[in-house]
């Protein structure tokens, strides 16, 4: 899957993303409460591939930074959410305002979607400290 394709993809699901979280409601529900675990209210919190922003509201964050590869993904996660920034970047590139610096990283089932890790990791080296936790789930099919 190429960069481009990816980026389609997420625009082209836009407009029924609210409709499928509805219908796997019970997964979701899990995954808010994973990340609850891990992840105190009040925190800085930056997501890469946060859809429309659901879970970075549920975790109910002081700041927060939401990353989509798709802009229609971002204007649904802007109008859900206007107390967050939301912006849209490159598949492999976690690229936001300077200053920002989040306690929290979270990467919830979105590796299956970059093109290179390894890109996408380095991208995140200049916003994250030695304090900071990265939270990386991966769905398994099976």
């Amino acid at each position: 899957m190429s960069r481009e394709s990816t980026r389609q993809y997420f625009e082209r699901i836009a407009p029924v993303w609210d409709q499928w979280h509805k219908k796997n409601r019970f997964y979701h529900r899990k995954m808010i409460d994973l990340f609850r675990g891990m992840v105190p209210p009040g925190a800085r919190v930056l997501e890469l591939g946060c859809g429309t922003g659901d879970l970075l509201a549920a975790l109910e964050p002081t700041a927060a930074v939401g990353l989509n590869v798709a802009e229609a993904l971002t204007t649904l996660a802007r109008h859900k959410h206007p107390q967050f920034q939301f912006d849209t970047v490159d598949v492999d590139q976690a690229t936001i305002l300077p200053g920002v610096a989040p306690e929290y990283v979270l990467l919830n089932n979105m590796l299956d979607y970059v093109y290179d890790v390894w890109d996408l990791l380095e991208s995140l080296r200049p916003m994250v400290t030695g304090q900071t936790l990265l939270v990386i789930t991966s769905n398994n099919p099976l």
